[in-house]
């Protein structure tokens, strides 16, 4: 993987076709929504998309997997409990199937 400078985006090889189908969504606040889907057959609670502005104000939008809180040696911790690769096609195609079902 490597990073743009000043830029959000990541270039990822993708190896494998992740077909993504939102399913509901819940608006939380004007810059997040939690949403579930099933991806490649197989449902996942807990995404959010959350929209940002970089440095540039530019608007972009980022999507957040699943996550658990872990406490040990009373430090928290967060973990992904699922992951894939995203591609920009991918993030876009998710961000307007959230939006849509949020109208």
């Amino acid at each position: 993987m490597s990073f743009k400078k000043n830029d959000a985006e990541m270039s990822v090889e993708i190896k494998y076709s992740y077909t993504v189908e939102v399913t509901s969504a819940k608006l939380i606040n004007d810059k997040r929504v939690i949403f579930n889907a099933v991806v490649n057959g197989i449902k996942i609670d807990g995404f959010a998309l959350v929209e940002y502005t970089n440095q540039q104000n530019v608007t972009g939008y980022l999507i957040q997997f699943p996550s658990h809180k872990v406490v040990k040696e009373g430090k928290e911790s967060w973990y992904h409990t699922v992951w894939f690769p995203i591609s920009k096609e991918l993030r876009d195609n998710i961000k307007n199937q959230v939006i849509s079902l949020i109208g």
